[in-house]
């Protein structure tokens, strides 16, 4: 089906994955099979139909990964690394760290705990999570895009900014707080 999908295209953006970590730590062999096989199979897809470029979307956790979900994204980098040597498709990946407002982000979860309960869960509010506004994720995608051919089994590690847990706990507090004519 993969093959059928990618015949006549020059481009393909594998960001399929089952990506957030509980759920990863809970089904693992499920994991291995939708984020290491399912690369492979986009690789093998891709190379078999000649599709010029293929970018992988990976993850920041894919750096010294500490849970499943980080270390199948190292092997999604490590397969496309590989790859690109098997012939004429350009194989490259980029590392994201968490698109502001996507689903499965922490803003829209601690937005619901406020509205629930006015509290937000916080496990460690020194760790500090690298953060990609959508705009920014796009650019991401069209930079690879563009250096694939020259850089072809790269890895594109872009320098967004970061925030410590706590204090964008704090900030999402206040602009609530603001939003609802509080003090």
């Amino acid at each position: 089906r993969l093959s059928i999908a990618m015949m006549g295209h020059d481009l393909v953006i594998h960001a399929a994955a089952l990506k957030r970590v509980p759920e990863a730590e809970e089904n693992v062999h499920e994991t291995v099979d939708i984020n290491i096989q399912g690369s492979l199979n986009v690789a093998i897809a891709a190379h078999v139909t000649g599709v010029q470029t293929v970018i992988g979307i990976s993850t920041d956790k894919a750096c010294e990964p500490l849970n499943l979900y980080g270390a199948t994204k190292m092997v999604l980098e490590r397969l496309f690394g590989e790859a690109n040597g098997w012939g004429d498709t350009r194989f490259i990946a980029t590392r994201y760290g968490n698109v502001v407002g996507s689903t499965g982000s922490i803003v829209p979860i601690f937005r619901e705990q406020l509205r629930q309960s006015g509290k937000v869960t916080v496990t460690d509010p020194a760790m500090t999570r690298f953060w990609l506004a959508p705009d920014d994720a796009v650019d991401l995608i069209s930079d690879c895009a563009t250096l694939a051919d020259g850089f072809g089994g790269a890895i594109l590690i872009p320098r967004p900014g970061a925030m410590k847990i706590g204090e964008l706990a704090g900030l999402i507090k206040m602009r609530n707080r603001e939003r609802d004519g509080l003090p």
